[in-house]
């Protein structure tokens, strides 16, 4: 076997595509016969979830959302992955009735699909996973789709947060390699989120749309920020014009992850908001992105002076991670620690060898890229990304573990099924963890305990990024001296953009 055709450099992107739908025909390879493939089976070592008891999901997290040491999710690691179609008259899965949902029509051998995505959180200097991360970071273009139509530039479109949430589902993308046409149904389930934003239309959705309006209003039951799920309809065909796709500007966050050589797509049905239009919307890919309430079992832990301690809680190994450090001037430093066994802690310190912003964000690029093609991407899709993450993960001030999930996480993360069933498919998940240090903490400290004394919240607008939780960490360690201050600039700081 000419085991070159599986590794995705060696190729242009159309040969590729090609000699590895020859190859898998050829051997008559299932798809999980690939190393870098998804699979929807449990295995050997793989965290499970949990539930409460009585059935119901458990999100596993501490008072604070603190660490876990499995990766604890909600959802069945068994489940069948199927295509969920609703039964006649349900309409709780969004606008498109059930009569809308058919059968694809064509189906081609060559069907590979390769998604990348990531998932945010902030952690105390303790390895706390904190809430409030639902602030919106980099807009995206008006187009996208939303669960709230008019709340597009607060809490990630959704209609009201049902719950604090401590991880930030940002920027999925899954991408179609085909040379012929085929159309498509997928359907991705977020058991411990709820997917907020994304594009193009959906055929269904769950939670229905304003399931949430009245979340918090007195005498409303308690809701959960779980049991998510999306599906798509759409044709992917390799000769569909990009130019009749939106337009974005050169420097906007959407344009790096069409800058691949993946079958365009076509979605053509109801209009998502009234479903007695249609519309027809091309892409690159399909996008979504959510919110949501669990516990990776990979924590950082600082200490003063830039000590840190890399932990893998989990039976599974990380196989690539990668440390950042980005000054308020600019300059950045990059530290490789490559892959991360499992259950392991490993000392290491903030980097502090700087490059100037340019050579420094070339470098963190390059670092990440090649866990990224490691993992089995193409080089280009590995590209879109790094290149869309350019502003939050290489030019904002901060301290940052990127890190590559092992596939078994995505999959229960992220349980995916396709119709008809790929040749191949690559899912590629970067955890991405913003670090508090002992010092950024006395920080934020300060400025709560100014603001208390003072009752205001001015002085907390000197906390950039991250606010919520920095001053969620900062409460949480001045403990009752400011309690009743704290629980104000909390809900006040929670219902901001």
């Amino acid at each position: 076997m000419n085991t070159s055709l599986l590794r995705p450099n060696a190729l242009s992107a159309p040969t590729r595509r090609r000699a590895l739908a020859a190859l898998l025909a050829a051997c008559a390879l299932p798809t999980c016969a690939l190393s870098a493939c998804a699979t929807s089976e449990p295995v050997v070592g793989q965290p499970v979830a949990t539930t409460d008891g009585g059935g119901a999901p458990s999100d596993g997290i501490a008072a604070d959302g603190g660490p876990s040491g499995a990766l604890d999710t909600g959802a069945s690691p068994d489940a069948t992955l199927t295509a969920d179609v609703p039964p006649a008259g349900d309409t709780t899965r969004g606008p498109r009735p059930a009569a809308d949902v058919v059968a694809p029509r064509r189906s081609t051998a060559s069907l590979v699909v390769h998604e990348w995505g990531t998932f945010t959180s902030v952690q105390a200097s303790d390895g706390t996973t904190l809430f409030g991360l639902h602030h919106e970071e980099e807009a995206l273009p008006p187009f996208v789709y939303g669960r709230a139509e008019a709340a597009m530039m607060k809490m990630k479109a959704m209609e009201q947060l049902p719950e604090p949430c401590n991880q930030k589902m940002e920027t999925p993308v899954v991408y179609f390699h085909t040379e012929a046409p085929v159309d498509v149904t997928l359907k991705v389930d977020f058991p411990q989120g709820v997917i907020s934003q994304w594009f193009p239309a959906a055929a269904h959705f769950a939670p229905e749309a304003g399931a949430f309006k009245d979340a918090g209003k007195p005498g409303q039951a308690p809701m959960q920020l779980a049991h998510g799920s999306m599906t798509w309809q759409v044709l992917v065909d390799p000769a569909l014009p990009m130019s009749a796709a939106p337009k974005v500007t050169p420097d906007s966050i959407w344009q790096p992850s069409r800058n691949t050589t993946a079958a365009p797509l076509r979605y053509t049905g109801p209009a998502q908001y009234n479903p007695n239009n249609t519309v027809t919307e091309t892409e690159r890919f399909l996008f979504y992105r959510g919110l949501g309430r669990f516990t990776l079992p990979v924590r950082v832990t600082a200490a003063e002076g830039g000590a840190l301690t890399l932990h893998n809680d989990a039976p599974d190994a990380i196989p690539h991670a990668v440390l950042l450090h980005t000054t308020e001037a600019g300059l950045g430093a990059v530290s490789v620690h490559g892959a991360l066994a499992a259950h392991t802690s490993a000392p290491a310190k903030v980097p502090t060898s700087f490059l100037p912003k340019l050579e420094a964000t070339q470098a963190a690029k390059s670092a990440l890229k090649q866990g990224l093609v490691a993992a089995g991407l193409f080089a280009d899709e590995a590209q879109a990304m790094v290149d869309t993450w350019q502003k939050s993960w290489f030019a904002t001030p901060g301290v940052r573990l990127l890190y590559v999930l092992p596939q078994p996480w995505t999959e229960t993360l992220l349980p995916m099924s396709v119709q008809p069933k790929p040749a191949g498919t690559v899912r590629v998940l970067v955890g991405r963890i913003e670090v508090l240090t002992p010092e950024m903490e006395q920080d934020a400290v300060a400025k709560v305990q100014t603001a208390a004394v003072q009752g205001s919240m001015k002085p907390l607008a000197g906390i950039d990024r991250f606010r919520e939780p920095k001053v969620r960490r900062a409460c949480a360690l001045l403990g009752v001296k400011v309690a009743d201050f704290c629980a104000k600039a909390v809900e006040t700081l929670a219902k901001q953009p």
